[in-house]
């Protein structure tokens, strides 16, 4: 009963943030501590035309306990069956419920009533989901995560550079869901790109995209206006893709590229040190010999004056 109620004064509270001056129907609608046993109670609750809300009933079952309440819903997701469903799709509103499953019924009055059962999400997927909240550290912090199958997605490392107005490079680094219908043959991570952004990478033009999911090549999308490389390997891409977008991603397989080209770094540093290392060596042998050499002329001059002197006592 307790985790109902949670949720009611959330959902409450997600509705009064930034409603002010609102009619007493309105406040009579959303009061969170008015007792409810039935859908009438709220349905028939009138709020003014004018204010663009309707009072619909909403009950919570969890753990077999149901509770009541009311929720002032905007009008556009009240005029029909379609629209009220697109609302119980809103991200905010499902994870609610998903994060400790239930049931959720909503009844507007006039046939418009929708249910909807939620299971219980795991506790990978919820932890995928609170580092995509916050910064993370490194891609081990999504990578290490594996989500169950039976949940079709996969927790997967995405990190953004930004260039802001003044030039500036923010980079991000955060854990994304992305779900497996974007690994199969006929849809891949350059596809989610497009589905975010629902067909119009433009916003990307100033942003460079890693994405590292566990298991599969990384991949790469450059967004810099001045910055566009070109990469030998680009992979095939649907058809509707244009040459210019195909230039700016690609995928880098972590066991290849990388390591070459770490490898070609580690041989450049060793090359350096153990050049550096016979120019010292050299270096001393020549001080220590000079060194010696010096005494040996000191005494050999000393010897000489001895017999000058001897030679000639005069």
């Amino acid at each position: 009963m307790k985790a109902n109620i949670l949720i009611i004064y959330l959902i409450t509270f997600l509705q009064v943030i930034n409603v002010e001056g609102r009619s007493e129907e309105f406040d009579a609608c959303i009061n969170p501590d008015k007792t409810v046993y039935s859908s009438s109670q709220c349905t028939n609750i009138k709020i003014p035309d004018s204010e663009g809300y309707q009072c619909c009933a909403m009950k919570i079952t969890f753990n077999q306990d149901s509770t009541f309440s009311c929720l002032a819903l905007e009008n556009k997701y009240t005029t029909s069956q379609e629209v009220l469903n697109e609302y119980m799709s809103k991200k905010n509103i499902s994870f609610l419920f998903t994060s400790v499953g239930g049931k959720v019924e909503i009844d507007c009055g006039n046939k418009l009533k929708i249910e909807e059962d939620y299971k219980k999400l795991s506790d990978e997927y919820l932890n995928c989901y609170n580092n995509n909240i916050k910064e993370i550290d490194n891609d081990d912090n999504c990578t290490s995560i594996d989500i169950p199958t039976s949940e079709g997605s996969k927790c997967c490392f995405v990190e953004t550079s930004t260039q802001s107005f003044n030039g500036n490079i923010i980079n991000d680094k955060r854990c994304y869901i992305i779900q497996d219908k974007y690994f199969t043959n006929n849809k891949n991570l350059f596809n989610y790109l497009l589905d975010e952004s629902n067909n119009n990478l433009d916003e990307y033009n100033k942003t460079n995209i890693t994405i590292n999911c566990k298991n599969y090549d990384k991949f790469f999308y450059s967004g810099f206006e001045n910055n566009i490389r070109a990469y030998s390997d680009i992979i095939e891409t649907t058809e509707s893709i244009d040459t210019s977008r195909e230039s700016k991603i690609n995928y880098v397989p972590s066991s290849s590229k990388s390591g070459l080209k770490a490898w070609s770094i580690i041989l450049i540093i060793l090359g350096a040190i153990i050049l550096v290392g016979v120019i010292i060596f050299f270096v001393f042998v020549h001080l220590r010999k000079k060194r010696k050499e010096s005494p040996n002329k000191s005494d050999t001059a000393k010897s000489v004056e001895v017999q000058n002197d001897i030679s000639n006592p005069n």
